[in-house]
């Protein structure tokens, strides 16, 4: 295999990789471009990117993602022994994370950051994809999009023994046959992620960058944050199927010690962190959930940790993650996995439908793509909602960027409706290029509006719970 000049080795975590060279387009310009940023500082709205793997070239029609970051959003760090915060207006922090889909691909989807070349994650619609840069340093100046850079598929991930440190409940398996037989016998299923819950839910996310992290990411703060930019872009990409979208409020980073003490036990660590968000973090910065992000190596080759089920507690919504891999879609779906026990879920067992060979909530990776979400998981998200866990996740946080995108699948202040891009919008009552409803529609969302006939469904019809 060939390397790059200026890169490092290709990583270690995949025993085979492509070398691809991306060609951006400003959708609405209709040139190409090896940079994102338009000169008012801001991130192109829509793009197109353009990738040739082989002899297959994808599309990718690609999103700006102004829902990623809050209006408060903040970056905290430490300095000459004091805590220092920094928060962020929409000028001085660099939005350039992606959502999108790949073209002629309806079950695809995309997150990408383009602030240093291109990082991110695709999926086609059949497996998982990652796209790195891979530099020598921290330090070097940033990637042009058109530059080199490196390609896997999880197909190609080698074997190894990273593994979640959640040890179940001891009824997992009783909860997953009763699960498996309510699915033979019930007339009313959950029959794709949308129907998991009824309304969108929203996740208000603080990453916490330990010292080892924080060194190892060249003791660069903007990085840092970049670096969970794309982590949470990541993570929202997993989720946004089952109607919850990630929100990140802010980071964290210890720059210059750890506040918590860590330890090769990840049970340990986790109480430590738990504790520490309950007394320091969330009193200063309130969260829906924290992530602790580490280059700590916890014994067994645990690569996370979490509790099941306190996504809105005050105790205990949080997780610990080790940094374990140099390409960042690895890390982020670890998180991912990490926040399912959250939301109530347990591992997977062979009583849960996949659509792949092993969902997300799977105990241990492999070389099977985790991109979906099984029959226990929606299940288990479903139970915990049915019982108001979800109380916390109802509000809508606003954005850092708070001017609407017509194409982004958010209905926002100006629009009627947004079913997302034209190329993908299967919705017949919403104008995707207008974002307006179409002339003869009075709805175009909600469980009481009738998609086929784009008005309400008539009176006395069931569609919403009391």
């Amino acid at each position: 295999m060939k390397m790059l000049i200026g890169f490092s080795h290709p990583a270690i975590d995949f025993h085979r990789h492509k070398i691809v060279q991306p060609i951006f387009y400003h959708e609405k310009l209709k040139k190409r471009i090896s940079t994102s940023k338009e000169p008012n500082g801001f991130h192109v709205e829509h793009l197109l990117m353009k990738i040739k793997v082989d002899d297959e070239i994808f599309l990718l029609d690609l999103v700006l993602n102004k829902q990623l970051l809050t209006s408060g959003f903040f970056h905290k760090y430490q300095e000459n022994g004091t805590q220092k915060i920094h928060k962020h207006g929409s000028k001085d922090v660099d939005l350039c994370e992606y959502h999108g889909k790949v073209r002629g691909k309806p079950k695809s989807w995309v997150a990408l950051s383009t602030c240093d070349g291109v990082n991110g994650v695709i999926y086609d619609g059949t497996e998982l994809h990652y796209v790195s840069n891979h530099k020598n340093s921290p330090d070097s100046p940033p990637s042009k999009l058109d530059s080199k850079h490196y390609f896997y598929s999880h197909s190609n991930l080698a074997a190894h023994n990273k593994t979640c440190g959640y040890k179940g409940s001891s009824d997992v398996d009783h909860h997953n046959q009763i699960f498996r037989y309510k699915r033979d016998s019930d007339t009313e299923l959950i029959r794709g992620p949308y129907n998991a819950n009824r309304e969108s839910k929203y996740v208000e996310l603080v990453l916490v960058v330990d010292n080892r992290e924080f060194k190892e990411l060249g003791e660069n703060r903007q990085r840092v944050v970049q670096h969970c930019k794309t982590i949470g872009n990541i993570i929202n990409g997993l989720y946004s199927p089952l109607n919850i979208f990630v929100a990140l409020v802010g980071v964290v980073i210890w720059s210059e010690r750890d506040e918590i003490s860590l330890s090769k036990n990840g049970d340990e660590t986790l109480t430590n962190f738990l504790h520490y968000r309950r007394e320091v973090l969330i009193k200063d910065h309130p969260n829906d959930n924290a992530q602790l992000l580490s280059k700590f190596n916890f014994d067994h080759g645990v690569v996370g940790k979490a509790l099941k089920g306190p996504i809105c507690t005050y105790e205990y919504s949080g997780g610990v993650n080790t940094d374990h891999s140099s390409v960042i879609g690895l890390v982020a779906t670890t998180v991912a996995h990490e926040m399912g026990h959250n939301f109530g879920m347990e591992h997977d067992t062979n009583d849960c439908k996949c659509p792949d060979t092993r969902c997300i909530m799977a105990p241990s990776s492999s070389a099977e793509a985790p991109t979906h979400w099984s029959s226990c998981s929606l299940n288990y998200l479903l139970l915990a909602f049915t019982h108001g866990m979800d109380y916390c996740l109802k509000n809508k946080p606003k954005s850092l960027f708070d001017s609407p995108v017509c194409g982004n699948g958010f209905v926002e202040p100006g629009e009627q409706c947004d079913c997302g891009l034209p190329e993908h919008c299967t919705n017949t009552c919403c104008n995707a290029t207008t974002c307006m409803l179409h002339a003869n529609a009075s709805c175009a969302t909600g469980e009481c509006c009738d998609l086929s006939t784009c008005i309400p469904k008539n009176a006395g019809v069931l569609c919403r719970s009391a």
